[in-house]
């Protein structure tokens, strides 16, 4: 393998995992009764199961870094858009009230999700 990486024999190495499982495992996802969802640039759905699912409309079913477990994933490029398009149509005057209080329009959006329980 040295030869093959031009790397000297001995020299440590390692892989990491990919973003989605990592922040599956920082969520606390380790289990089959738990799920993610990541929202940035992509809207990530992510949860873990014992075995692959193998479906060609499936985003994508990877080797979880938990053994025996697989990470499930539906993924789409829409999250910041769809939260954009919300606040452009529905909470103009929250953006103008924002910024004349010295605040943002998503500071307020934080506060209101973090208002809400679960279920």
């Amino acid at each position: 393998m040295a030869r093959l990486t031009g790397l000297c024999a001995g020299t440590p190495v390692s892989g990491g995992v990919f973003d989605i499982s990592a922040s599956s495992i920082a969520s606390g996802i380790n289990s089959l009764d738990k799920m993610a969802i990541v929202t940035g640039t992509w809207s990530i759905n992510e949860y873990v199961t014992d075995h692959p699912v193998i479906d060609k409309d499936l985003f994508m079913t990877s080797i979880y870094p938990i053994e025996g477990k697989w990470l499930i994933t539906e993924a789409s490029p829409t999250s910041a858009s769809n939260l954009e398009w919300f606040i452009n149509n529905f909470m103009e005057s929250d953006r103008k009230t924002s910024a004349e209080q010295g605040s943002s329009v998503y500071d307020l959006c934080n506060k209101l999700v973090s208002s809400t329980t679960p279920g």
